[in-house]
């Protein structure tokens, strides 16, 4: 995945995060792409947040 290609609010959240950016790394390409797809719908910052938060918890 290019990370150019996040969406800036996620990349943001994803910074603030390290567990969730560290498990977004382990995660597939395909993954990856659907998790980006979701953050390109989200429509607030709390929602954002929830979306990242989701991802420190898999692994």
């Amino acid at each position: 995945m290019d990370y150019n290609e996040l969406p800036i609010g996620f990349s943001f959240s994803l910074a603030q995060n390290s567990d969730a950016m560290q498990n977004f790394a382990k995660l597939s390409k395909e993954e990856q792409d659907g998790i980006v797809q979701k953050a390109r719908a989200v429509t607030s910052k709390k929602e954002m947040h929830a979306l990242v938060n989701s991802l420190s918890t898999i692994g």
